[in-house]
């Protein structure tokens, strides 16, 4: 998160973000925009008005600052699992404890990298929406929802897919992974959401030596 407060350019993108991946239904403008009452929106106001959203400012929003302080409390959560579910090896790699959590967690992977190829994307987004591991279909500049990951694997799938790609300490990274019975490989790049880990995925064939 930046330290500096969000422009107007921001609070726009975040807008068009939002309208593009919803939290239901699919992208769609909305017809009332409800903001907390601030001097801060004062520039963008004309511009919805010209799109055709009627913004309605209030003092208090409820619904969001409640889904707020859920999402606060499951980053808490996730990053104490983190502290915890892990211990050095000899190697001095970090490694989770639970191997057979991990073997479900790697193979719901192949399972959300499996379901995009056959749906003929190979461009996938992974991130989170309220208390939900949304999988997303990327086609073009749109990510078009398609799935969810299970709430009892959600953070060893995160966790996996941390460790399998090489991100404990760069934003992106690759694994290799078989798929639909090809070899494959996922790049895999991870960015802040709200606070958040979220992650873009890649997936391409992986191309055969040929001896000389």
């Amino acid at each position: 998160m930046g330290e500096e407060p969000p422009t107007v350019n921001d609070r726009a993108n975040l807008l068009a973000e939002a309208m593009r991946r919803p939290l239901a239904n699919f992208s769609h403008r909305p017809r009332i925009y409800y903001l907390r009452a601030g001097p801060e929106w004062a520039e963008l106001l004309p511009h919805l008005k010209q799109i055709g959203i009627e913004a309605v400012a209030q003092d208090a929003l409820p619904k969001w600052d409640r889904n707020f302080g859920d999402l606060q409390a499951k980053v808490e959560q996730a990053r104490a699992t983190l502290t915890r579910g892990r211990h050095r090896t000899a190697e001095g790699e970090s490694m989770p404890e639970n191997t057979a959590n991990s073997e479900r967690a790697f193979q719901e992977l192949v399972r959300v990298f499996e379901e995009a190829l056959r749906a003929g994307v190979n461009s996938i987004g992974l991130e989170y929406k309220g208390r939900d591991l949304m999988v997303f279909h990327n086609v073009g500049s749109v990510g078009l929802g398609a799935s969810r990951v299970s709430q009892e694997l959600q953070q060893a799938v995160i966790e996996e897919l941390v460790k399998r790609a090489g991100l404990s300490r760069k934003s992106k990274g690759k694994m290799q992974v078989s798929l639909l019975g090809k070899d494959c490989e996922a790049v895999v790049e991870e960015y802040d959401f709200f606070g958040e880990s979220a992650f873009t995925i890649t997936l391409r064939e992986r191309k055969k030596q040929t001896g000389r």
